[in-house]
């Protein structure tokens, strides 16, 4: 089963990478959006991450529908800082790969 718990924990962690690479001076925002986006794709993550885990899904299948899901992402604290677009985008694919990662480490697989 999937420990949704450490994931939010491992997920915290991992986007310290993020905010020093693409957010530097808006971590806290970053993180409050990565984890509200994660908390409402909990149900998908945790069903995915399973599925993986069991050998019932592919690496790139489970990167590719969390990816699919990207645009609800909405990083409402960064646009309410005043972000350009470009660089919100930016911040949630980076945001999504950290969410895989952080997701295959839990699993055991990454």
């Amino acid at each position: 089963m999937f420990d949704f718990d450490k994931f939010l924990n491992t997920l915290r962690e991992d986007l310290t990478s993020v905010v020093k690479e693409h957010a530097e001076g808006f971590g806290r925002e970053v993180t409050s959006d990565s984890i509200d986006f994660a908390s409402k794709m909990k149900n998908d993550i945790e069903r995915w991450a399973g599925q993986l885990a069991r050998g019932e899904l592919e690496r790139e299948d489970f990167e590719w529908l969390l990816a699919a899901k990207k645009d609800l992402a909405e990083m409402q604290a960064l646009k309410m800082k005043g972000l350009a677009q470009v660089r919100i985008d930016r911040i949630r694919n980076a945001v999504v790969q950290t969410i895989v990662g952080s997701a295959l480490k839990v699993a055991g697989i990454g």
